[in-house]
């Protein structure tokens, strides 16, 4: 987090003013989001607001969609999301929603800090229901809405052509590539329907309030209809397979759909070692990043399959170029910032979450969370 100079300041202020904004005071801007700039600043009502500014056009043209899922789900879910108040190429801003993730890790770090103890019952509970109130929403608002429908078929199809550019571009094991057909050939380890879901979900995408539960959820431009173990497939790598069984109960006790093989399916959802960019690009789960051109172009990422032991499974195909390679310490995204304004990087699936905090423990959480706010951000 940086303060910025009188000149950028002067800049800010006058963006804001054209789209009916009045900033007060400092303005404290965070650099690391890949494809926003983020601004948090105060408002003429004392409200502090986020301020999310498109660095390209790909970015920009991502807002619209993203803004109609928001305002979809803003009035059919029990917890909150952003409220885009603005929503343009030039410039996304709404109030800053001021409850702490759960997990958060502060700038310049790689160490993962929990606001909410990771055995703390109540967390789990409220993000079970949570989670069951989302994927209730009704396909037809997500129609609506516009978002990207995936139906049961093409979503087992698009794992499948995952795990086949995969095999092309990499050298795997075959051991590997057996478990991944069958898998993809076992019927009943699929859904046989879609539902809506966040699909980039994790502790540091979940808001919690002062009683840990769950207030909100935050980084929506996954959201999809899709296959629901994408939503639950970190919850494994955090909360490991008793974590897991205390999910699905308390969310099919919520009304969530699920099935036999299910656990299963998120096994294997979360056990792979890659994970596959949206621009076609890949990203080894044990933290190297392999980037066809500069590290700085990799963003969101969807969670594919994970190795076991953190280990790569294999080697890139018959490089045509130098490919950069540098270590991600700590988180698996190549982007260290949530974009919705949050001062908390997007964190790391293994390192650090098998710590559970004592009394000390405790009682720093509750300390982080006052220390935390607006979308899980520092305190600026």
């Amino acid at each position: 987090m940086t303060v910025v100079t009188t000149a950028d300041t002067s800049q800010l202020y006058a963006l804001a003013a054209r789209h009916g904004l009045k900033l007060h005071g400092p303005l404290t801007v965070n650099e690391l989001g890949l494809d926003y700039r983020i601004v948090i600043a105060t408002v003429d009502d004392g409200r502090r607001w986020v301020l999310r500014i498109p660095r390209r056009a790909e970015v920009s043209a991502k807002v619209e969609p993203e803004a109609r899922v928001l305002a979809m789900l803003k009035n059919r879910l029990p917890f909150a999301v952003p409220d885009w108040r603005v929503a343009n190429a030039e410039l996304v801003a709404y109030p800053m929603l001021e409850d702490s993730t759960a997990m958060v890790i502060q700038p310049g770090s790689s160490t993962p800090d929990w606001v909410v103890p990771q055995d703390s019952e109540v967390f789990a509970e409220s993000f079970a229901t949570a989670l069951a109130a989302l994927h209730a929403v009704p396909i037809s608002a997500a129609v609506d809405a516009g978002m990207l429908i995936r139906t049961p078929t093409q979503a087992r199809q698009k794992v499948a052509d995952d795990v086949d550019r995969v095999r092309r571009e990499f050298v795997v094991n075959d051991k590997r590539l057996h478990r991944w057909q069958r898998w993809l050939d076992d019927d009943s380890s699929w859904p046989d329907f879609s539902v809506v879901v966040h699909g980039d979900l994790y502790v540091g995408h979940v808001l919690i309030d002062n009683t840990e539960r769950v207030s909100g959820m935050i980084d929506w431009s996954e959201a999809r209809v899709d296959d629901p173990a994408i939503d639950m497939a970190a919850h494994l790598m955090v909360f490991g397979e008793e974590g897991l069984a205390k999910l699905l109960l308390t969310y099919e006790a919520a009304g969530g759909r699920v099935w036999p093989r299910l656990a299963h399916h998120i096994a294997e959802l979360a056990r792979g070692g890659v994970l596959v960019a949206q621009d076609g690009q890949f990203v080894l789960h044990d933290g190297v990043i392999e980037d066809d051109d500069a590290v700085v172009r990799f963003h969101k990422f969807v969670p594919f399959v994970r190795c076991g032991g953190g280990r790569r499974f294999g080697r890139r195909r018959q490089p045509e170029y130098v490919r950069k390679r540098r270590r991600a310490p700590g988180v698996p995204f190549a982007d260290s910032i949530d974009d919705s304004g949050s001062g908390c990087a997007d964190g790391d699936y293994r390192r650090g979450f098998g710590r559970r905090p004592g009394p000390s423990g405790l009682r720093d959480s509750r300390q982080r969370r006052k220390r935390c706010g607006g979308d899980g951000s520092a305190a600026l």
